[in-house]
């Protein structure tokens, strides 16, 4: 990768890791993920308190992936423990975390 990427993409969360994850698929290498918090997840990393669960259905909202879909949520609207895990790295996403800049003010 170059000092200067064509891309980057701000934030790991359902978007950011997405737009990496569409990028690699695309033949599309060249980027960087910024990411303020010290750890992948976004809102669902940020947002932990009591009830804290999605407010639209899941199967609705899609709040998964087309190329890795989640049909398994614990309930209709995901409490925050399910959409957290789903942000979680998981063998394809390995490598996009491992290129996050956390706790970056850039």
């Amino acid at each position: 990768m170059s000092s200067s990427p064509s891309i980057v993409i701000i934030g790991t969360g359902f978007g950011g890791i997405g737009m990496a994850s569409e990028s690699t698929r695309a033949g599309i290498g060249d980027f960087v993920i910024l990411e303020r918090g010290g750890d992948v997840g976004g809102v669902w990393r940020e947002n932990t308190y009591p009830g804290a669960e999605r407010d639209v259905p899941s199967p609705l909202y899609s709040y998964s992936y087309s190329f890795e879909p989640n049909p398994s949520w614990s309930k209709r609207c995901a409490p925050q423990a399910d959409c957290r895990a789903t942000r979680r790295p998981n063998p394809s996403q390995d490598r996009l975390v491992a290129i996050a800049r956390t706790e970056s003010q850039e």
